[in-house]
């Protein structure tokens, strides 16, 4: 599990996010900044509670990894719509929803 700092945010930038966080690395972030997308990802990115008042982002295997694998999940439907260049054989051709 990464150790991912959760930010305030403005209200521009505020959502109903607190019931499902998202990493967000616009201002803060750690190493897991640099889990990418993939149609076809090799871990699964869930949110943790410890306690009531305090998620934390859980990173899981979804398969064995090999050393210097980049580690990818799917970004989901309410990403925004952008064209998806993962290059993986189911690839859908966008994140998010048209």
């Amino acid at each position: 599990m990464f150790n991912y700092c959760m930010e305030a945010v403005e209200m521009e930038r505020q959502h109903d996010d607190w019931q499902m966080p998202c990493l967000d690395s616009m201002i803060v972030g750690n190493i897991a900044r640099f889990l990418n997308h993939s149609c076809e990802p090799n871990v699964d990115v869930v949110t943790v509670w410890r306690g009531d008042d305090f998620p934390c982002i859980g990173v899981y295997a979804l398969k064995d990894i090999e050393a210097g694998d980049a580690l990818t999940y799917f970004y989901g439907s309410s990403y925004k719509s952008i064209p998806c260049l993962c290059g993986t054989p189911s690839c859908r051709g966008f994140i998010g929803t048209l």
